[in-house]
């Protein structure tokens, strides 16, 4: 006899500045009876790793410093190194 699994996954993650990204992922399959333990916790598995990924990928686009748009420079960081004074 043949059974649905469905399983899912989701995770809300605070990235400061009361802001939050939240990441779901959910999949299913049809399986025997007798696999249905061991491919329910695969599915539930493969859910956790979509989450995690796309929440790294997030992080990493977020973190990485902005250049120019439009002529606007936008969340970059000051390198005082490189910046004249009056004459310098």
């Amino acid at each position: 006899m043949n059974i649905e699994i469905v399983r899912s996954y989701s995770e809300k993650v605070n990235m400061g500045n009361y802001q939050t990204f939240d990441s779901f992922c959910s999949a299913k399959c049809e399986v025997d009876e007798k696999e249905a333990d061991q491919k329910s916790k695969e599915l539930y598995e493969f859910c956790k790793e979509q989450v995690k990924k796309e929440i790294k990928e997030y992080r990493e686009e977020v973190e990485k410093p902005k250049e120019e748009y439009q002529g606007l420079v936008v969340e970059k960081k000051l390198n005082f190194k490189d910046v004249k004074l009056n004459g310098d």
